[in-house]
């Protein structure tokens, strides 16, 4: 009989079991050595014990990643599970991130925003009542696609301008819509001490190519993902820098 016509305590007791044996398949899951599961963050917790961090990172990932090629290759035999195969993908970038996100970290680790931002005395602003014509000329000139809005330095900043913005204008209309009209006021900043990794994160988390550096409601600098890339390659070729 199918669990609709039996005893409701027998069907409640082969409900639980279904349910246990799951929760029991998804912890031993769990534990596999790779990532993103827990088994992997174990794996390069012991292997940490002998290996940099970095390194260890990449051993579990390795381990990791063979695991996933295991478990596709199983898959693929007769009868082919689909499920198997996906799961394999699962793990196989999962690991590729974790080592991507580890490695951003550690080249990272001790580096604050202020080393790595432009200051303030550098960074382009543009007035909120410049036209787009008169933007588009400062792009073309400075070659960034976004710039703080601003009175002036010393002041607060109003928002944010990009070619983005800009695309959303038609062409005929530059010389007549202002920057203000267009800009974005929503503002995302970081804190100068915060560490670049985190305003990394934040870059990536947010789809965008800059953060104003703010601190007392002043601007005093911004960053770009090309900053911190820059940086990260400078560091991991001198790792012996300041």
């Amino acid at each position: 009989p199918n669990i609709m016509q039996m005893n409701p305590l027998n069907a409640l007791l082969i409900t639980l079991g279904i349910i246990s044996f799951y929760n029991i398949f998804l912890g031993i899951f769990n534990l596999l050595p790779a990532f993103p599961m827990d088994g992997g963050r174990i794996l390069r917790a012991f292997l940490a014990m002998w290996l940099p961090y970095l390194e260890a990172t990449r051993t579990a990932v390795a381990i990791g990643k063979t695991f996933a090629l295991l478990m596709g290759l199983i898959g693929l035999l007769p009868p082919v599970n689909p499920f198997l195969i996906l799961i394999a993908f699962f793990v196989y970038y999962g690991a590729q991130g974790e080592e991507r996100e580890t490695y951003f970290a550690v080249s990272l680790e001790g580096i604050k925003v202020s080393d790595v931002m432009t200051p303030t005395p550098n960074v382009v602003y543009i007035p909120p009542d410049w036209t787009i014509s008169q933007l588009v000329e400062v792009m073309f000139r400075f070659k960034h696609m976004g710039y703080p809005v601003q009175e002036d330095l010393s002041g607060p900043p109003l928002g944010i301008i990009t070619f983005h913005d800009v695309r959303e204008v038609p062409k005929e209309l530059h010389d007549k819509v202002l920057v203000k009209e267009v800009m974005s006021k929503e503002i995302i900043s970081v804190e100068p001490d915060i560490n670049a990794y985190k305003a990394l994160q934040i870059i990536a988390r947010n789809q965008i190519g800059r953060l104003l550096v703010i601190q007392d409601n002043t601007i005093k600098g911004i960053i770009t993902m090309k900053d911190i890339m820059r940086k990260m390659e400078f560091m991991n070729m001198y790792p012996n820098s300041e």
